[in-house]
C-alpha cells in the first residue's frame, strides 16, 4: 500500500467523491425509501454500483414516522447494492454519524467506497404527533416535568445569557438579528424549505405572525420540520475534498445531570477530537474557513460559535454585529440558511456537510458562493445537546500547517459525582421559561425553572402526578411544594 495515502496513526486518508441532496419539502408524496434513494441514485449514475462496498443510513424515528424497519437493507436493495454491507445509524438528529461510520470503514481499509445517506419523512404524521415524537429525545423524567425540545434549549440559552450577563431584552434583540439573517440566506437557497421567504423586523415583532414558543423563543427562532435526504460517496481514492478530522461525543441524557447547563459541553469535546485529528490549533486562524453549524433554535447560533472554539462570548457577539459571519465576511457561517434551510432529523447534519462541499467546490447557488473557501467546520447536534459530531473538510491542495499534538488530549470534564444533597428549605431561582403547548396561546401555558438548591441543579415544574410514576418505584423522589411549583429531587 502506498505510503502517501496514509494519514496519521496509519489510517488511510478519506475523501468525498460525490455529494447530492434533495430539495427540502414541507411534505412530499415520495415514500421514505424513495426519498433516501433519490440523492444516492444521482451518485450511482456517475459511479459503478458494483464497486460500492457499504451503505450507512441515518434516520431517527423511522418506526414512529412511517412504521418501517430494516431500512438500510431496503435502501441497499433498491440501489442494487447486494453484497455490500448495510447499517442503520441512529443518534437523534445528529446526521453526521452516517458519515462517521463511512469514514471509519474507509480509513480502516475495510472498504474502498461507501455511501452515507441521511434523511427523514416527517410529514407522514400530523403536527401534534410530530412534536410528540421529536420530544422523545428528551429524557422521560424531564418530559414528565413538562420539558420539551424548545423549553430545554430555552433554559440552556437563558442560563448562558445569565452567566454571560446578557439582559433578556438584549438577548431577544440578538435573536431577532439571527432569525432575520437566517431567513435571508435560506430565501436565496433554491433547495431550502424557506426558499424565497424572507422576514422583516416588523414581522418578527408581530406576536400574531411570530407567537411565543418558550421564552425567549418564538416561531421564527425555530427551524421547520422537513422531508429531505442527502447522500455522500466516501472513498480512499484522492478527490478534491478530504475529510481531515472527525469528532463525536455525548453528554448526560438529563440536562440537569450535566456538569454544565449554560453551554453544550459535548460540542466542545467533539470539536477538540476533530481539531486534533485535523491538526488544528486555533480554528479562528484558519485561512478560507467556512462553518455549517446546527442552529435548530436561534440561540444555538451564538452558543455553537463559542462551543466550537471560534470565539469567546464577547467576540461572538461582536462578530454577529459587525458582519464577520456574512458571505463576504472573514468567517462565513451558515450561508446555506443553516437549519432554516431544513431540519429532516436524521438527514440534517449530512445535508449541511453537502452544503459545505458545494461551497468548497464553488458550486453553491448564485449569490451564496463564498470567495475562495479552503476548509469547513461542520457541526451537528442530536437530542437536547447531548449527542454531537464535528467534521473537518479540507479542500485538497490547501497547504495549511497541520499541528501534531503528540501529548495533547481533549481536556477531561470534571464529573459531577457528588453525593446526593438533600433539598434545602430554600433555593435560588436561576432561570425560568414559560412554555406554550398551544403555540401563541396563553391557554395551557406553564412555567418550568432551574433552581440552585445547595449547589445542586433542580428542575422546578408544575405539580404533575406523572413525575412520580414515570420511572416506577425504583426511583425515589422527594417533593417539596413551593407556590405553583413542585421541586422534584431525584435520589
Amino acid at each position: 500500500m502506498a505510503l502517501e495515502v496514509l494519514g496519521k496513526e496509519g489510517m488511510l486518508k478519506v475523501y468525498i467523491q460525490q455529494a447530492e441532496r434533495t430539495k427540502a419539502y414541507k411534505k412530499t408524496d415520495l415514500s421514505l425509501v424513495d426519498l433516501l434513494c433519490e440523492p444516492a441514485q444521482k451518485i450511482l449514475s456517475k459511479v459503478d454500483p458494483s464497486r460500492i462496498e457499504g451503505v450507512f443510513v441515518s434516520v431517527q424515528n423511522i418506526s414512529s414516522f412511517t412504521g418501517e424497519g430494516n431500512i438500510a437493507t431496503k435502501v441497499a436493495d433498491r440501489l442494487g447494492l447486494r453484497g455490500a454491507e448495510a447499517e442503520r445509524v441512529e443518534t437523534a438528529s445528529n446526521g453526521h454519524t452516517a458519515l462517521l461510520r463511512a469514514f471509519d470503514a474507509v480509513a480502516s481499509g475495510r472498504c474502498k467506497r461507501v455511501i452515507a445517506i441521511g434523511g427523514e419523512k416527517m410529514s407522514a404524521v400530523a403536527r401534534e404527533e410530530r412534536s410528540r415524537i421529536i420530544g422523545e429525545v428528551v429524557d422521560p423524567i424531564d418530559r414528565a416535568c413538562g420539558l420539551n425540545m424548545p423549553s430545554a434549549i430555552a433554559l440552556i440559552s437563558l442560563e448562558y445569557a445569565r452567566i454571560n450577563k446578557v439582559s433578556l431584552p438584549d438577548f431577544q434583540a440578538l435573536l431577532e438579528k439571527i432569525a432575520i439573517r437566517a431567513y435571508r440566506y435560506a430565501s436565496q437557497n433554491p433547495d431550502a424549505q424557506f426558499a424565497g421567504k424572507k422576514i422583516s423586523v416588523e414581522e418578527y415583532r408581530d406576536a400574531v405572525r411570530n407567537p411565543p414558543v418558550a421564552t425567549p423563543l418564538s416561531v421564527f427562532d425555530s427551524c421547520p420540520t422537513s422531508d429531505a435526504a442527502g447522500a455522500i460517496l466516501v472513498t480512499n481514492k484522492e478527490s478534491d475534498i478530504e475529510i481531515s478530522g472527525v469528532g463525536h461525543a455525548v453528554d448526560g441524557s438529563r440536562i440537569f445531570d450535566r456538569y454544565y447547563i449554560d453551554h453544550l459541553e459535548a460540542t466542545r469535546w467533539a470539536a477538540r477530537k476533530a481539531y486534533k485529528q485535523a491538526g488544528i490549533l486555533h480554528p479562528a486562524d484558519l485561512s478560507g474557513l467556512i462553518i455549517e453549524q446546527h442552529d435548530a433554535f436561534g440561540p444555538l447560533f451564538l452558543l455553537n460559535l463559542v462551543d466550537l472554539g471560534i470565539f469567546t462570548h464577547a467576540e461572538a457577539m461582536k462578530a454577529i454585529e459587525k458582519g464577520t459571519l456574512e458571505k463576504d465576511g472573514a468567517i462565513p457561517t451558515n450561508i446555506s440558511g443553516g437549519l432554516k434551510d431544513l431540519h429532516a432529523l436524521g438527514g440534517t447534519g449530512l445535508i449541511k456537510i453537502i452544503e459545505a462541499c458545494r461551497q468548497l467546490r464553488g458550486e453553491a447557488p448564485a449569490g451564496l458562493q463564498v470567495k475562495k473557501p479552503k476548509v469547513a467546520i461542520c457541526h451537528s447536534i442530536g437530542g437536547p445537546g447531548n449527542n454531537i459530531a464535528v467534521t473537518i473538510l479540507d479542500k485538497v491542495g490547501n497547504r495549511r500547517y497541520r499541528h501534531h499534538f503528540r501529548r495533547w488530549q481533549p481536556e477531561p470534564l470534571p464529573h459531577n459525582n457528588e453525593p446526593h444533597k438533600p433539598a434545602l428549605p430554600q433555593g435560588v431561582l436561576e432561570v425560568s421559561t414559560t412554555v406554550y403547548p398551544n403555540v401563541g396561546s396563553p391557554e395551557g401555558a406553564y412555567t418550568i425553572a432551574v433552581i440552585n438548591c445547595g449547589g445542586k441543579h433542580i428542575l422546578a415544574a408544575p405539580a404533575n402526578d406523572k413525575v412520580k410514576t414515570t420511572w416506577g418505584e425504583e426511583v425515589k423522589i422527594s417533593t417539596m411544594a413551593r407556590g405553583t411549583f413542585n421541586r422534584y429531587v431525584y435520589e
